[in-house]
């Protein structure tokens, strides 16, 4: 999904623009927005991208070749991720993507060689082994 919204924004800003992508982590899940300096969406062209997310179709009913808003909607319903369109900043479209918590899995970091044991850090930064106290740290349990 976030492949075919980049590919999108690239696809729609003048050569040598950026594609601008931020990742924050919330209570809510995890906020993936991508950014085009593109011409934008007018009203009518947001609402039938929002058509085209909200309201999931099979591909082979699909008028056109451009397909890529109804793969990002297929997505977005089979897993339960919220998608919207808004003006970006930078002069393009703005397409905000809500990853839900039951999605984002917690990661370990190995520890380099040769550290001193203060742990590895998880998803959400905590550490997740020993501290350098020898003792458990804060954050040990699932995020």
């Amino acid at each position: 999904m976030l492949a075919e919204l980049m590919d999108n924004a690239a696809n729609f800003s003048a050569n040598g623009t950026d594609v601008n992508v931020y990742a924050q982590e919330e209570d809510s899940g995890v906020t993936v927005t991508v950014e085009d300096s593109g011409r934008g969406l007018r009203q009518r062209e947001r609402r039938a991208a929002e058509d085209y997310v909200d309201r999931p179709r099979t591909l082979a009913t699909l008028p056109g070749l451009r397909m890529g808003l109804a793969v990002v909607g297929a997505l977005a319903d089979k897993y339960g991720l919220q998608v919207s369109f808004r003006p970006s900043a930078r002069g393009g479209t703005g397409v905000v993507v809500l990853i839900p918590p039951h999605l984002v899995t917690a990661y370990e970091v190995p520890l380099p060689p040769g550290s001193r044991g203060r742990g590895r850090r998880n998803s959400r930064g905590r550490r997740s082994g020993p501290s350098s106290r020898g003792g458990p740290s804060p954050g040990n349990g699932p995020p």
